[in-house]
């Protein structure tokens, strides 16, 4: 393993030949003739060298470079007019892609400013059309609401017109089946009745039993139409009654008498 001095020395006699000083060199150069002889070295490994050697380098700031000899000047001035050509030209060239890179961050800004621009426009008009929107979406709500109650009132009339002609044919079927000159029951009534109109009384709005029967008739027994009551709950025929006909019949014998 060479020591610290074997190894500066070697550097030393390569920097002064001019030679490049490395570990390989200075390996090299321990393991000449002359080291052999000067300083009994046997050459080294970079693990051994390298340390001292960085030391050396440190010491002498050592700084590789080529050892060139100076051009003549006739060679040298053109050269320099050529490098100096190419560095106007480089410098040239930059300044063109300088430009050219500016051109296009500025487009590219502009492009940006256009489509921001754009953008609260849309964003804007869809706002506007978003509060149109909600204004004739809460028009139309109440528009709906309206429609809801005059379409409620109308079942609602539907409701009782249906009930009204289904109980005015009840009536009219009670008149033809009860016998002349004879009372009855709601209950017996009942009994009487066709299915079809008992079957008809679960549809319409004042559903047929023996109470709602009851309470019909007694209406039309207050309007003087179709029956006269006889005790507590039994009914006969109106004399005179004939629907319309009955009703003028009836008036007239009033008159008459």
């Amino acid at each position: 393993m060479p020591s610290r001095n074997q190894v500066w020395m070697a550097a030393d006699r390569l920097a002064e030949r001019g030679e490049p000083v490395s570990q390989t060199s200075v390996i090299a150069e321990l393991r000449s003739e002359w080291a052999r002889e000067e300083l009994k070295s046997k050459g080294g490994s970079p693990k051994a060298v390298g340390p001292h050697l960085r030391d050396w380098k440190v010491d002498k700031a050592y700084r590789p470079r080529s050892q060139q000899a100076e051009l003549p000047k006739p060679v040298l001035a053109p050269l320099m007019d050529f490098a100096n050509a190419v560095w106007d030209a480089a410098l040239a060239e930059a300044r063109a892609r300088f430009d050219d890179d500016r051109l296009r961050a500025e487009a590219t800004v502009r492009a940006n400013d256009d489509l921001r621009i754009e953008s609260s426009v849309l964003a804007e008009t869809a706002i506007a059309e978003a509060g149109s929107l909600k204004a004739r979406n809460a028009a139309l709500e109440a528009q709906i609401v309206e429609l809801r109650g005059v379409v409620e009132r109308l079942r609602r009339r539907l409701d009782h017109v249906r009930s009204e002609d289904y109980w005015d044919r009840v009536m009219q079927e009670v008149y033809e089946l009860l016998p002349p000159d004879t009372a009855m029951s709601c209950a017996n009534i009942m009994t009487i009745l066709r299915r079809s109109t008992i079957r008809s009384g679960r549809f319409v709005k004042d559903q047929l039993d023996e109470a709602m029967l009851r309470e019909k008739m007694d209406i039309r027994v207050k309007w003087e139409r179709y029956f006269v009551k006889r005790g507590h709950d039994s009914y006969e025929r109106l004399p005179g009654w004939n629907g319309a006909i009955g009703i003028r019949e009836k008036k007239l014998s009033k008159i008459f008498d």
